[in-house]
């Protein structure tokens, strides 16, 4: 369970921003969490997802941040989450194409796990920070299994989440499945 607040508790915490409201945006399969924050100074979302990667485990970390004039209110005087506006999922200007063969099958894997387009994925971008969640990591491990015949174990995606972490994971994974099947081979002749 994410509590939105919390992520707030730790964008305030930083002292360049004024204002902060986190928001889980998209259809109810596909939520994705954005930090709409104020500030006097202008600060970059990386800067801010590395702030909170110091306080919050890496599916608590906005997939956006978006810098706001000022938080709409409604006519209670709280945040109107509606009247925020929803950021575009594209590839940013760090975006690292894949490298082999592996890391474009996990893309692909991982595009349809996250419902985005192939082309928004990073190789070095988190799991999380494009929309994944603890069920789709489940999800994401058995289809690593299914498409590659290795196990990755589920803690993986949260301590290694970038394609190319789990790609590389997966080439170990079968390099070893390899030598154990022919050592197996060999005694057993």
């Amino acid at each position: 369970r994410i509590e939105l607040g919390e992520i707030e508790y730790h964008l305030l915490a930083h002292p360049d921003i004024q204002q902060a409201v986190v928001c889980a945006v998209g259809a109810s399969e596909n939520k994705y969490l954005v930090a709409y924050y104020t500030s006097n100074v202008s600060l970059d979302g990386e800067l801010l997802r590395g702030h909170l990667a110091e306080h919050l485990p890496t599916y608590m970390q906005p997939a956006h941040c978006v810098l706001l004039d000022h938080i709409p209110l409604n006519a209670n005087g709280k945040a109107d989450k509606k009247a925020l506006p929803i950021p575009e999922r594209r590839a940013g200007a760090d975006h690292v194409a894949a490298a082999n063969a592996t890391e474009e099958k996990v893309v692909d894997i991982w595009a349809e796990i996250l419902k985005v387009d192939r082309e928004v994925i990073s190789v070095t971008k988190s799991f999380f920070e494009l929309g994944g969640h603890s069920l789709r990591a489940v999800t994401l491990v058995s289809r690593i299994e299914k498409e590659f015949g290795v196990k990755i174990k589920l803690q993986s995606i949260f301590s290694k989440p970038t394609v190319r972490e789990l790609a590389r994971r997966i080439l170990l994974s079968g390099v070893v499945l390899r030598v154990e099947e022919e050592t197996f081979h060999t005694l057993t002749i």
